[in-house]
């Protein structure tokens, strides 16, 4: 409400209701749903950008921390177990399992980062619909 608008009191308030009854009822402005809908279309765009933009950043924060990940597990430092490996298994199995622990590895970090940026727009949007 403006701050120059009166508040009506209660009196006030049950006298304009029962006017409105026995009198014809009061029309809303011949504008007043176009300025609504239009309205209601431009916060339906801004919401739709604002959820692109928010999935542009999973991905690029996504696709930083797998290349980090890359760069940051040394090659070798993976291959280190490679000279330990038992008899039992051949070369291509022991590097299949490696593989699978490392894409399992990247797998569970870059879900635990989704799940941060997923959890702290869920807050977001409650403390904005809250207001």
């Amino acid at each position: 409400m403006k701050k120059n608008e009166e508040v009506m009191s209660e009196e006030e308030l049950l006298q304009f209701i029962a006017q409105v009854e026995t009198n014809e009822m009061i029309e809303a402005p011949f504008y007043l749903k176009e300025n609504i809908l239009s309205e209601a279309k431009e916060w339906q765009r801004k919401s739709v950008r604002r959820q692109y933009r928010a999935f542009q950043l999973k991905v690029c924060l996504a696709t930083a921390a797998a290349v980090a990940v890359i760069f940051l597990i040394p090659f070798e430092l993976r291959m280190t177990d490679l000279t330990n490996k038992t008899e039992s298994m051949t070369k291509e199995e022991y590097m299949e399992k490696q593989n699978r622990s490392f894409s399992d590895s990247v797998d569970h970090f870059v879900e635990k980062i989704m799940g941060q940026i997923s959890f702290k727009e869920d807050i977001k949007y409650e403390k904005s619909e809250k207001k």
